[in-house]
């Protein structure tokens, strides 16, 4: 189990930072912990493998707890591994050390990486009384992305309509409106995305607006990481 030095996960989940300041390499003696706050989901193995924890009393979305980590309890060692996928009662995690199962009866949390990821900023600007068109102020990312916020300025106070959607990678039927801002004569807007909110590779967040302010800037910033 997890001692009272402090310690916290990294995106490479092989070290953990001790007390001394020192970056200590996972292993099964030294399982990574987890410093995420309490746990947002727990239980009891009812099977599993190297590679799987399976608990037949839980029916969770696909793919739900990805990206997440999970603490399984494993002849009185804790072992935190990256979740690569789930089906509706089955964890599929990164490999646990050679001869060492998850088996019935091992206890289990699952808690999300609280360390961000490096965000990425998209920033657009124009002077020229030009229109905000989707086509030019949209997400560079490449592959699957999660969207954080949107941040709008305007030079001068502007009563147009600012709409924020999605270009899908899966088609056009796919495509849709995520938020639409009325300005009500202000300059600045924000928007938020949902908690996780998680974009497919080929996803694309654009957004449009109607200039009303004549030849003075705007500026538009798009924060997402990978």
């Amino acid at each position: 189990m997890a001692t009272d030095e402090e310690r916290q996960v990294v995106a490479s989940y092989g070290y953990w930072l001790n007390a001394a300041g020192i970056w200590v390499p996972v292993s099964a003696a030294n399982p990574l912990p987890v410093t995420s706050g309490l746990a947002l989901e727990q239980g009891v193995a009812t099977d599993g493998t190297n590679v799987t924890l399976e608990d037949t009393t839980k029916g969770w979305a696909i793919n739900m707890w990805e990206d997440a980590v999970v603490a399984v309890e494993i002849g009185g060692i804790e072992y935190h591994r990256h979740i690569v996928s789930n089906t509706a009662d089955t964890l599929t995690i990164d490999a646990l050390p050679a001869l060492v199962l998850v088996a019935a009866g091992d206890p289990y949390t699952i808690r999300r990486v609280v360390s961000p990821g490096e965000v990425h900023i998209d920033s657009f600007t124009d002077n020229t009384g030009a229109n905000i068109l989707p086509a030019a102020v949209r997400s560079t990312a490449v592959g699957s992305f999660k969207a954080q916020k949107i941040h709008c300025h305007f030079a001068a106070a502007t009563s147009n309509l600012i709409t924020i959607a999605l270009v899908a990678n899966a088609g056009a039927a796919y495509d849709k409106p995520l938020q639409v801002i009325t300005m009500g004569a202000s300059q600045d807007a924000d928007y938020y995305f949902p908690a996780g909110a998680k974009f497919e590779a080929g996803d694309v967040i654009t957004v449009a607006w109607t200039n009303d302010i004549g030849i003075l800037a705007w500026a538009v910033q798009m924060g997402w990481e990978e």
